[in-house]
C-alpha cells in the first residue's frame, strides 16, 4: 500500500472559510479540499472573508451585475453539505 505524500495536489487538506486571522478559529469554519484547488483558492481570493469574495467577483469579474447573485442566492440559501471521501 502507498503512502500519499504530504504535499500531493490531491490530498485533503483544511481550509478555514472565513480566515482565522479574520476571526475564523471555530471547528464549524473548516472544511476539507484537495491541497491543489486550496492553493488555487489562495492564490485568486488572498485572505478575503466570503462576502469580500462576493463584492471582488462582481466588480472586478461581473461589471457590478449584482443580480447574478441575487439569482442564485435563493438556490444556495439553504443550509446543505457536500460530502467528499477521501479514496
Amino acid at each position: 500500500m502507498s503512502k500519499k505524500r504530504k504535499n500531493h495536489p490531491n490530498q485533503l487538506t483544511n481550509h478555514h472559510i472565513l480566515p482565522t486571522s479574520r476571526g475564523g478559529k471555530t471547528l464549524d469554519n473548516l472544511c476539507y479540499v484537495p491541497r491543489r484547488q486550496h492553493d488555487l483558492y489562495h492564490d485568486l481570493f488572498s485572505n478575503r472573508t466570503p462576502e469580500e469574495i462576493i463584492d471582488y467577483l462582481v466588480n472586478d469579474f461581473w461589471n457590478g451585475k449584482r443580480d447574478y447573485v441575487s439569482k442564485y442566492q435563493e438556490k444556495y440559501s439553504h443550509n446543505y453539505r457536500v460530502e467528499r471521501r477521501n479514496k
